[in-house]
């Protein structure tokens, strides 16, 4: 027995202590790589935030700086405004070290998240180990989002904090996807899932923090200016779709932008210049939507839960559903990058909370289907990010980006994922379950019976 113990002592320390090699050995390279980007120049993204929130603060339009690049609501720039009291290469940095604190805690809280509800092993080996994992699988991703200063990393994290608190804080998590939003809008597709599960609380918290979260940065521009700039951001919108409308954000792709590799993208590419695009683009996502719900729907039922009947509300917090919920939210940060109208590679940072919980399953599923079920969502994964690459060999890399093949790979992972902790729960529910103990049939005569 202290054998056991003391074996499984040095196991957890040996993963703790590799685990943590590999994360800082992934970091230290990101921080190699972007030393030598600073030292030209940071990321034209980055500029165009940096500019934006210069504008914010001296009193000038952000979106009218620069090459006009700057697309989002108007709060990023206002809270972004301190950061232009350095230099650029030095805000650079700033806000480098700021996106890999975001990241790592993002991951920590969707693994504390993942790890209650499914009941997983809850120790810092296991947290180590799935991070590791994590960082390794969706490196391309996270690399992207550090070199060129994005700010999906700033979306992300309310949104993680969110996944953690719906259920016992409902007002934080939805105040937390409220400013979610007002960074880029496509959290959005968390209020149609609310609406669909009766999550009433949820929902109203969320659309008050949009509100108040759009309207805080008046403090920065001023009332009008900043009712202005909102209609500016929301109208910019309309350029994915070909609609010119005066005063709009200036750098916005049409719906066939050749880099964005999403499934109305794609659809969008193959139906061509013809009038009737986006009449067969709604149609053919809402189709290929529907089969995802019906794959869904049938792991469900297989596993005995309903995906409809008897759920939303105060349903959703019994103990059949225990784990179920959450799930469900953990795979709309997948299929809302997959099904959005656009998003190049780097924004699949967004599905980082999928991957974390299929590294989380990997390594401490209750049974082997479902960790092997794991194990297939991180390669299915892993293909998709460094698809592109692996097609060249062949020749068909601009192929795979036409058909968008990183946004079906992305849709599959959490398929699988899914299939992996249904299984779990699963197997954890049969564990869990009392035995029943037979009581042997004895006549009256032998309990009335003296002993002899």
């Amino acid at each position: 027995m202290l054998t056991n113990t003391l074996n499984d002592q040095r196991r957890r320390v040996l993963t703790w202590v590799l685990s943590i090699l590999v994360i800082v050995g992934i970091f230290g390279w990101f921080t190699f790589r972007m030393t030598r980007r600073l030292a030209v120049e940071p990321y034209v993204d980055f500029h165009a935030f940096y500019l934006a929130a210069d504008a914010a603060r001296t009193g000038l339009d952000p979106y009218r700086v620069g090459t006009e690049m700057y697309i989002y609501p108007p709060m990023l720039a206002a809270w972004m405004t301190p950061i232009t009291s350095l230099r650029e290469i030095h805000a650079a940095w700033w806000w480098y070290a700021l996106t890999v604190v975001g990241t790592i805690t993002s991951l920590s809280l969707v693994w504390l998240a993942v790890s209650k509800q499914l009941q997983l092993p809850l120790k810092l080996s296991a947290l180590a180990a799935a991070m590791a994992v994590t960082v390794l699988a969706w490196s391309t991703q996270i690399r992207w989002e550090l070199e060129q200063g994005q700010t999906d990393w700033l979306m992300l994290l309310p949104l993680c904090i969110m996944l953690l608190t719906m259920n016992r804080a409902p007002w934080l998590a939805g105040l937390m996807l409220g400013f979610a939003i007002n960074i880029k809008y496509l959290p959005l597709a968390f209020l149609l899932y609310f609406v669909v599960r009766r999550r009433w609380n949820l929902l109203g918290w969320s659309l008050l923090g949009i509100v108040m979260w759009a309207l805080l940065p008046a403090f920065i521009y001023g009332w009008d200016r900043n009712l202005t700039f909102l209609g500016q951001g929301f109208a910019g919108l309309a350029k994915i779709v070909g609609v010119q409308i005066d005063g709009q954000a200036g750098y916005v792709f049409p719906l066939t932008y050749d880099r964005s590799v999403t499934i109305p993208s794609m659809l969008a590419r193959m139906a061509g210049e013809s009038s009737k695009t986006m009449v067969l683009v709604a149609w053919g996502t809402l189709s290929i939507a529907c089969f995802c719900m019906l794959v869904m729907w049938r792991m469900f039922r297989e596993n005995g839960v309903a995906l409809f009947v008897g759920r939303g509300g105060r349903s959703e917090k019994e103990t059949r559903l225990h784990g179920i919920p959450l799930l469900e939210v953990t795979l709309l940060f997948a299929l809302m990058i997959a099904f959005s109208p656009q998003a190049m590679m780097r924004h699949y940072y967004l599905v980082l909370p999928i991957v974390m919980a299929a590294a989380s399953l990997a390594l401490g599923a209750a049974s082997r289907s479902a960790r092997a079920y794991a194990v297939l969502a991180l390669l299915v994964g892993v293909l998709g990010s460094i698809g592109a690459d692996v097609w060249q060999l062949w020749g068909k890399r601009e192929a795979w980006k036409f058909y968008s093949g990183m946004a079906y790979c992305t849709v599959v992972m959490a398929c699988l994922t899914l299939r992996a902790s249904l299984l779990h729960l699963r197997k954890i529910r049969a564990v869990a379950k009392p035995q029943r103990v037979e009581t042997p049939a004895i006549a009256t005569e032998q309990l009335l019976s003296p002993v002899a």
